[in-house]
Order: C-alpha cells, then structure tokens, then sequence
C-alpha cells in the first residue's frame, strides 16, 4: 500500500471517529471541534503505528486507529496506568 493511500486512510477514520466522539460530547463549539480532530488525528495515527509494528496487519490496525481516534488521550491514559500498575506487581512496589 502507498504511504499517501494509507496515511488518506488513517485521516478519514480518524476523522470520522473524532466526529462521533465530538457530537456525543456536551461542548459543541467550533474550537473544541477543531482541537478534537486535531488530537484524533494524532491519536489514531500514534494508535496505527503501534498496531502495525505489533500486528502487521493493516486492516487490524486500521481498526485500533478508530479507536484511538475516538477515545484520543484517554486510552493512552488507560494505556499507562495499566502498565504502571503492572510494574508495581512485577517489582513490588506500592499498589495505587
């Protein structure tokens, strides 16, 4: 596959996904609009990236694209958390 077909690719889910987690939103206006798909964007690109490298599987990882885009910062949130509460387990640490 071309870098641009699916670079297109990944634009439009994520976009698509930012659209829906913007209208499930309460703010509604145009800036946060703006910076939703912005940070979609950015999201479901990092989120395609990481799925790539793991799967090798383009469709899987455009799958895990759209939902990086539409949960954006917050799954890498999720994401950390879990790996920290993970190492805390493994070196044992202090349990948040």
């Amino acid at each position: 596959m071309s870098d641009y077909v699916y670079l297109l690719k990944i634009g439009i889910i994520s976009a698509v996904a930012s659209y829906v987690a913007f209208s499930k939103n309460e703010k509604k206006e145009p800036l946060y609009f703006f910076n939703r798909l912005i940070e979609g964007g950015f999201c479901g690109f990092v989120s395609y990236e990481f799925a790539f490298y793991s799967l090798k599987d383009v469709n899987i990882s455009l799958a895990v694209c759209g939902i990086g885009a539409f949960f954006g910062v917050k799954i890498f949130d999720f994401l950390r958390d879990m790996f920290e509460k993970f190492l805390n387990k493994k070196i044992g640490g202090d349990d948040k």
